[in-house]
Order: structure tokens, then sequence, then C-alpha cells
């Protein structure tokens, strides 16, 4: 156990984000919450939509950042939010983002610092539109050799996938996958929507390679056939001129009224946004980070009991294709996403039995729980338990 500053006799811990939004799922909502139900004092470092003054909520103190309006922006703070964390003095620190593991590990002291792997950064330079083609060898180049050097600086590394771990075995002897599975919600937490089997949700990164053109396209293909769907959408734009690429689509193809722009919904009405919906879409295209990652997405989905129109690839079958949770799609295929809705709105028992053996798998395999204790299994070796344990910890 490495001696630090406590509050109340509790172990102190910092998470650090930049970009990430105070209230992400996967940060707060699942290990930062558990952390603080767990007995730790939990700091959490994130950005904020509405300027607000530090707070507690659910057991965790929200240090609020105001949201950086590019990617220079977030790097240009880098060093100023890893001194408004140090000024914390954690027992421990742990960082979500690439830009922050370097002037965190140089502020840590004697610290442990754990870096939380969400992506494959290093394969995802190729696909990064903000930085220029000619650079982005060079930028793939520099961030291998600059990660290999801060991890071993780092106590632990955990990677959002199985898939992510293979790379980090090689550079560190304590890599934990703690993967991003969503949290089983109390009986209280459920909604009671009503479901309208005609509609379809897409919630995330709205960007070219979500398959969006291609399910408006394959919408015109259905009212062809007769089948009127409505299309929701909620989540930030990649870029600015996407939504209205997408939606001229929308206006040539006569379905005005049928495509439902949201923009960014809290995270509370995204799930109510599921419930509400028929269909589950999850379209990404293959790329670097298929290869070794999972659409969060895709899971709450099966969690919601959506029936899931889903892309062919090897991870996203893993999850939805072992356990008959959708239809698998090719997902540049406007063809193939139109016959694949058109069966699961003209077979409603098919699509109810789908979506309840994806909610079954959530249930009892892809959730949190499971994974919570991976993670609290590492605090407690990186720093000793809390004090006190809640009586559900001890199933771990």
């Amino acid at each position: 156990m490495i001696p630090g500053n406590t509050a109340r006799g509790r172990q102190r811990v910092c998470h650090v984000c930049s970009g990430h939004r105070w209230d992400d799922p996967r940060v707060f909502d699942r290990a930062c919450v558990s952390l603080a139900n767990h007995g730790y004092d939990v700091h959490l470092i994130a950005s904020s939509l509405d300027a607000c003054d530090i707070h507690v909520c659910r057991g965790v103190t929200v240090h609020p950042l105001p949201r950086a309006p590019s990617r220079l922006a977030r790097l240009r703070r880098s060093w100023q939010v890893a001194r408004l964390a140090a000024g914390l003095s954690p027992n421990l620190y742990h960082v979500h983002e690439p830009e922050l593991l370097g002037p965190i590990t140089a502020v840590a002291g004697a610290s442990p610092v754990v870096w939380d792997v969400h992506e494959p950064y290093v394969e995802k330079v190729a696909i990064r539109k903000w930085i220029p083609r000619m650079l982005k060898p060079l930028v793939r180049i520099a961030w291998e050799r600059r990660e290999r050097s801060l991890v071993k600086r780092c106590a632990a590394v955990v990677t959002a996938t199985q898939w992510l771990a293979p790379r980090y075995y090689e550079m560190h002897d304590r890599v934990v996958v703690v993967a991003n599975y969503p949290r089983v919600p109390n009986l209280s937490e459920e909604t009671t929507a009503t479901r309208d089997p005609c509609s379809m949700v897409f919630t995330g990164l709205i960007c070219e390679s979500r398959g969006l053109l291609q399910t408006i396209q394959a919408m015109s293909i259905l009212a062809q056939r007769g089948i009127r769907l409505v299309l929701e959408l909620a989540g930030i734009p990649e870029t600015k001129d996407i939504l209205p690429q997408l939606f001229s689509e929308v206006e040539r193809l006569g379905l005005r009224d049928r495509v439902v722009f949201h923009g960014l919904l809290p995270h509370v009405d995204v799930v109510n946004l599921q419930h509400r919906c028929g269909i589950g879409l999850e379209l990404s295209f293959p790329d670097a980070g298929s290869k070794v990652g999972f659409p969060i997405k895709m899971l709450e989905f099966m969690l919601a009991g959506l029936p899931l129109v889903y892309s062919d690839l090897p991870t996203f079958k893993y999850f939805a294709g072992s356990t008959n949770a959708g239809i698998a799609v090719e997902p540049t295929s406007s063809q193939q996403i139109a016959n694949a809705i058109e069966r699961l709105v003209s077979h409603p028992e098919l699509a109810r039995q789908m979506g309840q053996n994806g909610r079954r798998a959530i249930m009892e395999r892809f959730n949190w729980d499971s994974q919570w204790c991976e993670l609290r299994k590492l605090y407690d070796e990186l720093i000793g338990p809390p004090p006190t344990m809640i009586e559900e910890d001890k199933k771990c």
C-alpha cells in the first residue's frame, strides 16, 4: 500500500479526463460510482456541458471543466488539468485520455497511475480526420514511442476490451481487462416507455462511418415496399457538414418527416429513447477500432431489449451473433440493411425473441458486475481496500 492523503480516513482516488463528459457511462456511472460505493473518496475531473461548481453526485466529487472547443484546446489545457488533479493529492490517479498520460505521470510523485485504454489509439491515427494526412505516419510513430515510455511509469494498465490487452502485455506486467459492459439497472430504474415497432434508433457519434447514409437509403427502399419507419438520431456530429449531408439525402428521398435528430441527450434520456424504439442500429464500417473494440451502445441496445441490425464484424458477432440478438449485415449495403429491417418489422415475434435474447445475455454475461470485481481487486492491490466494504462487494 502506498501512503497518501485521505479524506475521513479513506483513500482518495482521482479519475482524470478532459474530453469525456463527467456523466460518461464508463467513467462516472460504472467506475467512479462503484469505487465510491466501495468506500473510496472518489474525485472526477471531466468536461461539463453546463458551467457549474464542484459538486457531489452519487458519492463522487465532480470537478467540472468547460467543454474544450477543439482538440487543440484540449491539448493546451492538459497540464492545467494535471495540476488540478495534483492539487487534490490523491492516493491514485486513473487517466482516461492519451494527452493527459504524460502530464499526470509527471505530477503524480509516489502515487500510482492507472492508464485506462479505451481505444486502439496507435491504429486509429490513420482514421483521425483532424490529423493532416502527411503527418499521420509521424504522429503514429511519435505516440507509439511516447506511450511505451509512459506506460513504464504506470502502476497498471486497464483495457476496455479483451482484444486491446495483447498490445500491452509486452509493455507491462500488470494489465487488467475491465470490459466496458453496461451496468444492470435496478428495478426502480427501469423505464415503462411504450415501444414503437416501426421506429429505429441510433445513438453516438454521427459520422460517415456509422452507416447512417446507407440506413436512410434503406428507408427509401422500404418505403417503396410499403414499409414506412422513423429513424431517431441522438448524438454529436463529428463534423459540421455531416448533418447537412444526411438531411440533403433525406430531402432528396422524400423522408423529411421520418428522420428525427435529438442532438446530444443526457444518458437517462438516451436510455428512454432506446426503450421507445423497435430496432437498434449499429452499422459501423470496418476500421482499426472495430477490430479490437465494440460500441457500448450495442450492448445498451441489447440491455434495452432491442433487436439489432448490426455490422458483420467479428467483435460485434461475439456479442450479438453468439446470442442471436439481431441480424448481421454488410454495413455499406443499403439493400442488406433494408432486408434485415423488413424481416424484423414483418416478423414481430422474431424481433421480440431476438430482443429478449440480447437482454438475457447482458443480464447473465456481459454486465458491469463481473468487470467491477476486476477493477476493485486492482485498486485494493495498489492502495489497499477502504476501511469499510459494502456487503455486495464480498462476492468478488
